[in-house]
């Protein structure tokens, strides 16, 4: 069992109940770019696609700085797609160079051999999105015919630059399931094995509000649909109990998505313990988020830093009203850790419990 991890949620649930954090968030997201080359079916980036003028340099460099001196592990990168924002170079040195340990979220068709190995000695994870294991599939919720192949294209790279740098980066499929993706999970395995990536994470589909665009779920409740979905669920929830297993989701989340994918609200209206205190987002305007599903400011990095952000009364109120249920309501993958508290409450096998639970101890 991952104690420091168990150790972690006991503070998540603390701060949550006195309604003060107790920590600091360990990962902050940064939304470097809002323009995106794909045409993805759930995201809007591409829709806006107007580049808004960066950060500039120096203000990140200031905000690297004052996180890794709270105590913050974590940034991860991401948009829109992070690498049609030039700077991402210069940033990942930066942060790399405070100490601060990096990740990305990309759809991979912008690597290339002149830029995977500097991706791959300043990263220490990525993640890449494939929604199917087919070009058919793929093309079509991505919008733009020949993605597959120079996503594909791109992990190959990463691989060939890991081994011959001798670099750690773990790297890492990001599945995001609508309804033309619905596929066999074990293809998706088999991708994975022959491109020689570490894992695979899925998540539904949600409708949020993400920085200052919108993703949304391509879901309906036709009943064909639905129990293809939870089809596609099942299985992957089977191949995740074998050992050695690639997929690396959150097994109650999964299990819980079949529910409120058909609207069932009482699996979207459970407390949120991490909304405010974990899952924050950076803005491109300097805005920081509670999270990934409220762009509601809690303060300016450039008007102030974020240690004194996340201690403000603005944040406090903020907080305050993710606990009274006064945010938008959501299913967002970022409040997996909702779902394994509250899973005895919504998971009435206790067989699917124990199986979930003894998955989540060997991550």
């Amino acid at each position: 069992m991952n104690f420091a991890l168990v150790g972690r949620y006991l503070k998540f649930l603390s701060s949550y109940y006195i309604g003060r954090p107790l920590f600091m968030p360990d990962t902050i997201s940064i939304i470097i770019s809002n323009i995106c080359n794909l045409k993805c079916q759930m995201c809007d980036f591409w829709k806006d696609n107007k580049s808004s003028p960066p950060l500039s340099r120096e203000v990140y460099n200031k905000f690297f700085n004052d996180t890794a001196s709270c105590g913050i592990k974590r940034v991860q990168f991401t948009g829109g797609e992070p690498l049609l924002n030039n700077e991402i170079y210069n940033l990942l040195s930066d942060a790399k160079g405070r100490g601060l340990s990096t990740m990305m979220v990309t759809n991979g068709t912008l690597i290339t051999s002149k830029n995977s190995d500097f991706i791959i000695r300043n990263l220490d994870t990525i993640y890449i999105s494939i929604d199917a294991p087919n070009i058919e599939q793929h093309d079509m919720i991505r919008g733009i015919e020949g993605a597959f192949q120079k996503t594909t294209d791109g992990i190959r790279l990463l691989i060939k630059a890991r081994a011959e740098n001798a670099a750690k980066t773990r790297i890492i499929i990001a599945s995001t399931i609508v309804s033309d993706g619905i596929h066999d999970p074990q293809d998706m395995l088999n991708l994975a094995g022959v491109l020689g990536v570490d894992s695979i994470i899925y998540n539904p589909a949600s409708s949020v509000n993400y920085g200052d665009t919108h993703l949304k779920a391509k879901f309906t409740e036709n009943s064909i649909f639905a129990n293809k979905y939870a089809e596609m669920i099942d299985k992957i929830l089977r191949i995740m109990q074998e050992p050695f297993s690639r997929i690396r989701s959150n097994p109650f989340y999964l299990e819980c998505s079949k529910e409120f994918l058909k609207g069932n609200k009482k699996f979207m209206r459970i407390p949120c313990y991490g909304g405010g205190y974990n899952g924050l987002i950076l803005s491109l305007k300097g805005e920081i988020f509670p999270c990934c599903a409220w762009n509601k400011s809690m303060g300016n990095i450039i008007e102030k830093p974020f240690s004194r952000i996340w201690a403000s009364k603005e944040a406090k109120e903020i907080r305050r009203k993710i606990k009274a249920k006064e945010c938008p309501m959501c299913h967002h993958h970022t409040r997996t850790f909702d779902y394994i508290i509250q899973s005895p409450f919504l998971i009435k096998n206790p067989v699917e419990l124990f199986k979930g639970y003894r998955k989540l101890g060997s991550f």
